[in-house]
């Protein structure tokens, strides 16, 4: 049987084409892009299933409609590798903006499918010793998701964090003078304490674009920022002045004293700053 994703799930699907006598069911899927990992549990089902994309499954229902059932006949090869990542891709089911009150949304984009990821079932004495990636019972599982792109983007988050803490340089100073350097601002608390706004406007300015499409074979994605993909890619040596000769100046009001150069940073509300940058010729 060859049905289209939706109004019931998978496992209902299965079921149904099971009792109208079918002996194997395809579901094609009703959006564009890859199709994704069918979920849904019935013990009763005992016919094979598979999603295919919406591009085959058009394909393969044109087939069906030009021929009698009798003269058709469908078979599928198991592939002996999986396709290989392409970092410059987005995950098919990834989500996209914008929020109900239009802002653009997703902020940025991170690792998130087939993510190897430890797991626990919560039971002390089950040793969850499982050697399948799929099982439940296993403590390694590959996992798909926001739960694991959200803590690759925290991971980064902290990283920038205690970088801005005990490695911040400016012009390639010492640590103790660029404090007191750092914008104008007092040594006491310059660094000590980073606000998460500043910690996103630097993950945010240095995110990457995605030259990629959308799943393996999906649209192309557009570049940043657009509500499909945000600002970009998470990448920390985009955000962070690792190379040799290059410098980072911030402005943090959250972070300084009121009587500081930068005290003026900060904004209430609904409020807006400029800051003028000057770049000196052949300083880079």
């Amino acid at each position: 049987a060859v049905v289209v994703r939706g109004t019931c799930n998978f496992a209902e699907k299965a079921a149904h084409a099971q009792a109208a006598g079918a002996s194997a069911l395809i579901v094609t899927n009703n959006i564009a892009g890859e199709p994704n990992k069918m979920g849904g549990e019935d013990e009763g089902v005992t016919i094979p299933a598979l999603h295919i994309s919406r591009d085959d499954g058009e394909a393969l229902q044109g087939l069906v409609l030009g021929v009698a059932p009798a003269e058709l006949s469908i078979s599928f090869t198991l592939a002996s590798t999986l396709p290989e990542f392409n970092v410059t891709n987005s995950a098919m089911f990834s989500s996209c903006g914008p929020t109900s009150d239009g802002r653009l949304k997703p902020d940025i984009l991170a690792p998130g499918e087939k993510i190897y990821s430890a797991r626990s079932d919560g039971m002390p004495y089950t040793y969850q010793c499982s050697p399948d990636l799929e099982d439940d019972r296993a403590a390694l599982r590959v996992m798909s998701g926001t739960s694991m792109a959200t803590p690759v983007a925290a991971g980064g988050a902290a990283l920038l964090r205690q970088y801005l803490r005990t490695k911040f340089l400016v012009d390639g100073g010492s640590a103790a003078t660029n404090q007191q350097a750092w914008m104008g601002a007092q040594a006491e608390g310059s660094l000590s304490s980073p606000s998460a706004a500043l910690l996103r406007a630097l993950i945010l300015n240095g995110a990457g674009p995605l030259l990629g499409t959308r799943g393996s074979r999906g649209v192309p994605l557009p570049l940043p920022p657009a509500m499909e993909v945000g600002y970009g890619r998470l990448d920390l040596s985009r955000s962070l002045a690792l190379a040799t000769g290059v410098s980072l100046a911030v402005v943090d009001g959250q972070s300084q004293p009121a009587s500081s150069a930068t005290g003026r940073a900060v904004l209430e509300h609904g409020g807006a700053a400029k800051h003028c940058v000057k770049v000196s010729e052949g300083t880079g």
